[in-house]
């Protein structure tokens, strides 16, 4: 996500602030960018009945988990 000039990683993390040989770090902001910019998200359109948009936002999510995977 980007933020006037700035490029989130994460809500919590920007990509200039990743340093990418600490693994313990490198998780924490994953966990944040999944909780951040997709779970988040979709519990906050369950909860206010948008249905269709919180379908789209899990599929996105499964796909995201799958490329990481694969």
């Amino acid at each position: 996500m980007k933020i006037g000039e700035m490029l989130y990683f994460s809500p919590k993390y920007k990509f200039s602030d990743l340093k990418w040989d600490d693994k313990k770090t490198l998780i924490e902001a994953f966990k944040d960018r999944v909780r951040g910019f997709y779970l988040e998200p979709a519990r906050q359109l369950n909860d206010a009945k948008k249905g269709f948009a919180t379908g789209v936002l899990c599929v996105t999510t499964i796909d995201f988990l799958a490329r990481i995977e694969t």
